[in-house]
């Protein structure tokens, strides 16, 4: 099936999700996750091309701008995996928490309309090491849950913005009620993080990052879940499992902000 071009509307009409990706390119990038992931050749990939793109991030933030991290005591040791929840402000945000836990590979869910043709979905691949998926945003996507749902069950890690969309000026916007859902039914581990200053470094709708910004990523301690987790799997628990995660994040927001009026 390839995308049909919308009918015509007002100048502001939004174009449906379908003709905002190419669903061909999509399916080609499931078939060849799944087939890496089914022979573990995932984190093969992952180490084969990551240096080099660690490398030119880490300089990045860490020389053109000024990174400051918080908080590792907190991340899960050994080679336990967790689900990594974490504001979303800006384009740069899953690279910068990967330079900060590198080497450890960690997945991640990207708009499907990174996968624009066959090419853009080879390209996008390579420059995310191979640890993206794409997620149909706006659709019941049930192939990127069902997935997440086997890389947490299997104690993989996985970074999810519960916000599902980026911040303009860093204020947290309300979670989604699907990252309780999937909390709930596979369980992880879930630790918090507050990315701060990364919304000033590349802002929507700016096409390049700025550079002398003040950084910080700030983890916090595991979410304490237990009792969510016993009340029956229905969206009134799910949602207070995505609250209480937006709490803890916006705990640490308001850390950050005591720590930097010092």
């Amino acid at each position: 099936m390839s995308p049909t071009s919308p009918p015509p509307g007002p100048p502001t009409a939004r174009a449906p999700v379908r003709d905002r990706y190419d669903p061909e390119a999509v399916s080609a990038a499931w078939r060849a996750i799944r087939w890496l992931h089914r022979r573990r050749l995932h984190n093969v990939v992952f180490y084969l091309l990551s240096p080099p793109l660690w490398l030119v991030h880490a300089l990045f933030l860490s020389l053109a701008n000024r990174l400051a991290v918080h908080g590792r005591e907190h991340l899960p040791r050994g080679r336990q995996g967790w689900f990594l929840l974490s504001n979303h402000a800006s384009f740069i945000d899953g690279q910068a928490l990967q330079v900060v836990l590198y080497p450890r590979p960690f997945w991640y869910p990207s708009k499907a309309e990174f996968y624009g043709s066959r090419w853009k979905a080879l390209l996008y691949s390579l420059v995310t090491a191979g640890k993206s998926f794409p997620v149909r945003r706006g659709e019941r996507d049930a192939e990127a849950i069902g997935f997440m749902d086997t890389l947490l069950r299997s104690g993989e890690s996985v970074l999810l913005f519960p916000e599902g969309t980026r911040s303009a000026d860093g204020r947290l916007g309300p979670g989604k009620v699907g990252v309780g859902r999937i909390i709930h039914e596979t369980r992880p581990v879930v630790v918090p993080a507050y990315l701060h200053g990364f919304w000033d470094l590349w802002p929507r709708h700016r096409p390049w990052p700025r550079t002398g910004r003040a950084l910080s990523i700030r983890f916090g301690p595991p979410v304490p879940l237990d009792d969510l987790l016993s009340r029956p799997g229905d969206r009134e628990t799910w949602q207070a499992c995505t609250d209480r995660v937006m709490a803890a994040i916006a705990d640490l927001r308001e850390e950050e902000l005591r720590q930097a009026s010092r």
